[in-house]
């Protein structure tokens, strides 16, 4: 048997209304192809998943959330699973709404156990809430290895997409070994086992060959590649670690600048006297 719960309506909220934040909580959080058709006598919603649905519930069936009044003041919602009505009119849906409706062996757990109370909690919000729409936005929230969520905008994306709904960014990274697009939050390439970690470079600067950077010698020519992280001292020519601003062995300003001794104020080397204290520089 279907799962059935009446609720009771409240002033401003409608059967229409009901239908319809059933339909945007079907599609937007658990991202499933959604109708639903407004008939005199109730509302209709039937969902199913595009590309693997028939795995679970035979060829043309779907879930159907059926919503009709029950007196005056009340509505009856059944779910269950029933046939996916394709092209069908307001004047069609009356018999649907009123069709029995079953849960079949593939998806019984699963409907039993989790989406019928989801959905009958919906309506429920909705209803309490006057018809105004309370759900959150699960999208974003859902990290059960089935989303992607992009680095950009923070929306969760379902897994292989690849351009994010939310902003439009790309959802994969290219390796830096073979080119190929893998799935963000990836070490390791599928294709080639490459690291996904893009290491910095740099040019030897004897035969010009792409070297990781931190090797003290080139791969290629065996030539050192300190002098890359390194700077010659303009007065003795030690080299010195670029960060220094000084050289440890004549204790030379490496920016080339005169240093005076009085008041240790930087000078260019064609000054004579000091401009901060005077004193002359010899």
């Amino acid at each position: 048997m279907a799962d059935t719960k009446v609720f009771h309506l409240r002033d401003g909220v409608t059967i229409e209304g009901i239908g319809r934040e059933v339909e945007t909580f079907l599609r937007d959080e658990k991202e499933l192809t959604v109708e639903g058709i407004a008939a005199p006598d109730g509302y209709l919603v039937q969902a199913k998943e595009s590309s693997n649905w028939k795995n679970f519930t035979g060829l043309g069936k779907a879930l159907q959330v059926q919503i009709m009044p029950s007196g005056d003041s009340d509505v009856l919602v059944n779910i269950g699973i029933g046939k996916w009505a394709d092209k069908v009119g307001a004047a069609g849906v009356g018999a649907i709404l009123f069709a029995p409706l079953l849960i079949t062996a593939g998806v019984g757990a699963y409907m039993q156990n989790k989406l019928p109370g989801e959905v009958f909690e919906c309506i429920e919000k909705f209803i309490m809430s006057g018809g105004r729409s309370v759900r959150r936005n699960l999208s974003i929230e859902r990290t059960d290895g089935t989303t992607t969520k992009c680095p950009s905008c923070g929306v969760s994306n379902p897994k292989g997409t690849k351009f994010c709904s939310g902003c439009g960014s790309k959802l994969a990274a290219s390796c830096p070994a073979c080119g190929k697009d893998v799935e963000l939050g990836k070490k390791f390439c599928p294709y080639c086992g490459s690291s996904m970690v893009e290491k910095k470079t740099l040019s030897c600067p004897k035969c010009g060959v792409e070297v990781e950077e931190g090797r003290k010698f080139c791969s290629e020519c065996g030539a050192s590649m300190e002098i890359l992280s390194k700077k010659k001292c303009p007065s003795c020519g030690e080299l010195v670690d670029k960060d220094q601003k000084f050289c440890p062995s004549c204790g030379s300003a490496m920016s080339g600048k005169k240093i005076c001794s009085k008041c240790g104020t930087e000078l260019e080397p064609t000054q004579k006297f000091c401009g901060n204290c005077g004193n002359k520089m010899e």
